[in-house]
Order: C-alpha cells, then sequence, then structure tokens
C-alpha cells in the first residue's frame, strides 16, 4: 500500500497524520474514521461508495483500476454521448456539441448493477468460465483416449507379430519335418545299396581266390570246367554292377532348398506390418450461452400456421427399404437401405437430387445413418453376433467398426456421444470412441421407433403406441403427444432450429409437425405431394429445408418458408 493510502488524505492536508480506515473509490481518497463520517455527510458525496482500506491492495487490479479521468484533458468524466459510444469531460463536450445523445454519466449509472447488460456481461464471464471448463475437460480426455489407443495398438501389433511368429514357427517346423524325412530316405537308399555292394565284393573276393587256386593247382579240365562257371557268375556280376549304374542307385544326392514364391514377394512387397493413422472427429461441445438460452426463452415462437412447404425436387432412391437420412454440412444427402434380403448400402446424393456413389456395408447392416462432418457418416448395424455402429467415409468409401453390446437401431450424436434405441434396454448412450455404453434411459421402445436429439432434449416416436414423445437427456419426461386422427404408425422424426417436431407417419401417409411444447399440430404433406409410406425424415437447419423419404422408390426435398 503506498504511504498516501495509510493515512487519511483530508488530515494529510493539514499536516495531521491520522490512519486512514476507508477508500473512496469515486474521490480516489483515503478517510479516518471521522472525514469518513464528514465525506457521506456531504451532499455531493453522500452516495458514494467506500471500502475499508485494508481491501485497497486487492481491489486495485480490479476496481480500482478502473480510471474515471479523461486522458486528454485531465478531469473527470461527467457525460456519455451514445451516438460514439464515448465518455466524456466537461471539456470533451466541446468536440460533440452537434450529438443529440448526450447524458449524465450518473444518470446512465444509476441502478446498473441490475441492468440487463450487467447481467449479461456477468453471465458472459460464466459462460466463458464453463466454458472453458468444458474445453479443457474435453482435452484432458482426448489425452487419456490417445494414450488409451497407443496402448490398444502396441497390443494390437504384438498380436499380429505373435501370430506371424507362431505361423512361421510351424512352417519351419513342417520344412524341417519334410529336410528330415528326405534326408532319412537317402540315407537309408544309399546304405542298403552300400550293403549290397559290400556283399558282392566279399563274394568277388571269393571268387578272386579260387580263380587264383584254379591258376595254382587245377588240372586242365578242372581249369576248363571251373572256368566256365566263373565266367557265368563275372558276366552275371557285371550285368548286376552295370544295372546299378542305370536305375540310379548310385546317382549323387543333392537336397536343395527353395523359398516359396509367396514368401519371396512377401517379403519384397510389404516394408511394413500396417500403418497408424491421426483421425479427427469435429468437437461436438457445445458452448454454453445463458443469454442466447435468456433470449430463447423470451422469443416469441413462429405459430405453426406461418409455416409453410414449399417443392423443391424429388429423388429418385433405387432403393427397396431406406430406413434413415441425413444432411452433410454441404447441402448432400446420405440414406441407408435396410432391406429384409439383399444388401445394405448407403447412397449419397447431391444437393439436386443426382446419384454420388453407393457404398455396400456387407456383411453388416444399414439401419440409420447420422453425419458427423463434410465426409464422415455414423451408420448404426444391428446384428444379434456383433452389433456396431459403422464410421464411413464417404470420400474414399473407408470404414471402421465401433463394436456396441447392445443393439442399436435409429441413432443421434450429441456431445461426442451417439443416443441409440435399444429395444431391450431403451435409449442407451454410447461413447463414440471405443462403443462403451455410458448411460441407459429405461423406456420400452420397438426396433422401429425412431430417435433424434436437439439442444440437449430428446425426441422419439413409438409406432407401436403412435406417440411422439421428448425427454431431456437424464430421461424426464418434457411432453408426450398423442392422436390417433393425424398420428398412426410414426416411423420418422426430426426437429427444425425452432424445436418443431416433424414426424413420418406410414399408416396415413402423411406429415405432421408438433409445435416444440407439444401443444399444436399441423398436417404439412399427403399423398397428394407424393408420401407413398412415408419412414425416413431429416431437416437441414441451416437451409431450413426438409427431407422425406418413401419406404421405397423416391425421396423428397422441401423448402420451409415462414
Amino acid at each position: 500500500m503506498d504511504s498516501n493510502q495509510k493515512f487519511c488524505t483530508i488530515c494529510s492536508k493539514r499536516h495531521i497524520s491520522k490512519p486512514s480506515k476507508e477508500w473512496c473509490t469515486e474521490c480516489n481518497q483515503a478517510f479516518c474514521t471521522e472525514c469518513k463520517e464528514c465525506h457521506s455527510l456531504m451532499s455531493i458525496s453522500e452516495n458514494h461508495m467506500t471500502i475499508p482500506i485494508d481491501r485497497y491492495d486487492e481491489l486495485r487490479t480490479s476496481i480500482l483500476s478502473i480510471d474515471n479521468i479523461c486522458e486528454n484533458h485531465r478531469e473527470k468524466y461527467e457525460l456519455y454521448c451514445q451516438t460514439h459510444d464515448k465518455l466524456l469531460c466537461l471539456t470533451c463536450i466541446e468536440e460533440h456539441s452537434e450529438c443529440k445523445d448526450i447524458k449524465s454519466i450518473n444518470k446512465i449509472a444509476k441502478n446498473i448493477k441490475t441492468s440487463e447488460s450487467f447481467n449479461e456481461v456477468r453471465m458472459s464471464l460464466e459462460d466463458i468460465d464453463t466454458n472453458i471448463d468444458k474445453m479443457i475437460s474435453e482435452i484432458k480426455s482426448n489425452q487419456n483416449s490417445a494414450k488409451d489407443c497407443r496402448g490398444i495398438i502396441i497390443q494390437q501389433i504384438f498380436e499380429i507379430r505373435d501370430k506371424l511368429n507362431k505361423h512361421l514357427d510351424t512352417l519351419e517346423l513342417r520344412l524341417k519335418e519334410e529336410l528330415y524325412t528326405l534326408v532319412t530316405k537317402a540315407e537309408n537308399d544309399m546304405q542298403r545299396t552300400l550293403k549290397y555292394l559290400e556283399k558282392k565284393k566279399l563274394l568277388n573276393i571269393t571268387k578272386q581266390k579260387q580263380m587264383e587256386d584254379i591258376t595254382k593247382y587245377a588240372a586242365d579240365l578242372q581249369t576248363f570246367l571251373g572256368l566256365r562257371h566263373l565266367s557265368s557268375d563275372v558276366q552275371t556280376e557285371e550285368a548286376i554292377i552295370q544295372s546299378l549304374l542305370e536305375n540310379g542307385s548310385l546317382d549323387k544326392v543333392e537336397i536343395s532348398f527353395e523359398l516359396d514364391e509367396n514368401i519371396t514377394s512377401f517379403s519384397n512387397s510389404i516394408n511394413k506390418l500396417g500403418s497408424v493413422q491421426l483421425r479427427k472427429y469435429p468437437c461436438s461441445i457445445r458452448l454454453e450461452s445463458q443469454k442466447g438460452k435468456q433470449a430463447q426463452n423470451i422469443e416469441k415462437r413462429n405459430s405453426l400456421e406461418d409455416i409453410v412447404v414449399k417443392f423443391v425436387h424429388s429423388i429418385n432412391t433405387a432403393a427397396d427399404s431406406i430406413t434413415g437420412c441425413d444432411f452433410l454440412p454441404d447441402g448432400s444427402i446420405v440414406m441407408c437401405n435396410y432391406p429384409r434380403l439383399g444388401d445394405d448400402f448407403i447412397c449419397v446424393f447431391d444437393s439436386n437430387g443426382s446419384l454420388l456413389k453407393t457404398i455396400s456395408v456387407k456383411p453388416n447392416y444399414a439401419f440409420s445413418v447420422v453425419a458427423l462432418d463434410k465426409q464422415i457418416v455414423a451408420v448404426s448395424s444391428p446384428q444379434s453376433e456383433r452389433s456396431s455402429i459403422m464410421s464411413i467415409n464417404i470420400r474414399y468409401k473407408e470404414m471402421s467398426l465401433i463394436e456396441t453390446k447392445c443393439n442399436c437401431y435409429s441413432v443421434t450424436f450429441t456431445d461426442g456421444k451417439f443416443q441409440s434405441i435399444s429395444p431391450a434396454h431403451g435409449i442407451i448412450t454410447i461413447d463414440a470412441k471405443n462403443g462403451k455404453t455410458l448411460s441407459t434411459i429405461q423406456k420400452d421402445l420397438p426396433y422401429n421407433a425412431s430417435l433424434t436429439s436437439f439442444e440437449y432434449k430428446l425426441y422419439f416416436c413409438d409406432p407401436s403406441k403412435n406417440t411422439i414423445s421428448s425427454c431431456d437427456m437424464e430421461g424426464n419426461n418434457i411432453w408426450s403427444f398423442k392422436d390417433d386422427t393425424v398420428i398412426k404408425k410414426p416411423s420418422g422424426i426430426a426437429v427444425d432450429g425452432m424445436g418443431n417436431v416433424y414426424v413420418t407417419n406410414e399408416d396415413l401417409n402423411n406429415v405432421i409437425v408438433i409445435s416444440s411444447d407439444g401443444n399444436q399440430r399441423k398436417q404439412l404433406l399427403s399423398e397428394s405431394d407424393g408420401l407413398d409410406k412415408p419412414r425416413a425424415i431429416q431437416y437441414d437447419r441451416n437451409r431450413n429445408r426438409l427431407l422425406v423419404a418413401n419406404t421405397t422408390g423416391k425421396a423428397f426435398l422441401f423448402d420451409i418458408l415462414r
């Protein structure tokens, strides 16, 4: 604290040092107890606010840093020019002589703390704090997710390497066994031939001895007779020896190794086990805005009678069971086909209804679709063996599966989480990163019930009960609508930017709109507009455009005017 705040300003001017007790933020002076009393009794300062002097340092950077002195003329601000949004001292007013919206600051500032602008700034500061906390929480969640992904991928790499090692070990063992078999056979064949030759050699030595004995001791007659016998044996042995050469018994044995061409191709062409990719999904944090919520609460909702439908064009879907659809950010359209027989697929159309591409999801199913960004869509695939939500890159036709424990049918997306209808459970919330079920809202809904979301509310139709309902994210009921004259087998649901709910009715071949409070309803479309068993429906809030798709054949685009 500066020395001039330690002592009373008034007493100091009288050369008296008295400890200060209060500080006036408007006079910019410190007062002792007595001077503070005089200050509060003077008509010019009786309404001035003072603060305890021990809070001076604490408030120095906030309240006390707000200067009430004109920078140009060093005079106190007295007036405010609304035309130029500028504070004025009494000298400044000369420059604003033609301005007609000049008012006294004291008059404008009166009751400022209860004004709407003060409340808006306060709420905005609270919103900023809340939004920063949300972002910090999201980043920390992303950090944990990245670490989890790293661990999962390392485990996958290990499993792949282990599988390859085991397979190579099996191939190596099998090849060694083949080698052992060949070497053993070759050795056995050579050993047999060797034993046979050694036997013949011993026999030949005997005959050589006989020849030597004949030469030394036999008479001519004996020699003649013995020679005939030996000559016959020699011919036989020579023939045997010749046959050994001819039958390959003496062929040189060499065992060679030739690497399978698939292994060679694998080692030459495969330079890596796989690849890792960094994929980013759009952040789905919804920024808090108390001011915006208040504005919405006081905003007068347009009457349903003001809604006008204008036909844009039809789309030939060339599908036999359209069960879901959505708009992409650029206005193009994606639909999913969920037939009883045949291949499930999604098809993408441009904003003019021209088919861009068809993507098969076989062997998976395609029941419901929701766009995540300009090229990634999520498609529910309810299967008893392997239920999942597919993430499909429609540009490159790449697909990845997020396996779920529960069957997922109609699906919507809010704040990085999927909400989906699961007949055995109700409405489940699923982590979009790993497929884990985060929460469950107990609702008795059939598989063909439809679900959508808007402003942290869920909207769903139940074709078995002919009801349309709205609840919050915890499952607390907001409203429910039932009227058998206009609602019969509701199959698709969408919500516009004002919270009005659009519903297709298969059995009545119409589309009705229900007000955001669930109290009003109006039929928008009927058979005369081409509806024949309409099912899928979606609302483009950016363009105020409604998409309605018949189960088979055609879909229709309408502009919603007010």
